[in-house]
């Protein structure tokens, strides 16, 4: 799936900290859970390892989910995709 892995450090919507970068979160932003259940974000923490998606158009973090360990494990050891033209 196209998205990225971070850290998230700071949440006060409409803006994000993912690995000490600001983002605007789009006003559609939906956030998942651990067990991938939609959550409020009001609920969201302030501090989790992420995977984030980014509108192409706009740049903002328009899909964010919170990751359990074994996921963030799993990403880490998966390759680097390689792009080749």
């Amino acid at each position: 799936m196209d998205g990225q892995l971070g850290e998230l450090k700071a949440a006060a919507i409409p803006e994000i900290k993912i690995d000490d970068k600001i983002y605007r979160t789009a006003p559609g932003l939906r956030i998942y859970g651990q067990n991938n259940a939609l959550i409020m974000q009001s609920h969201m923490p302030q501090q989790a390892t992420v995977w984030f998606q980014i509108e192409a158009t706009s740049g903002n973090v328009w899909r964010l989910w919170l990751l359990t360990n074994d996921e963030v494990a799993t990403l880490k050891a998966r390759p680097k995709a390689i792009i080749t033209e």
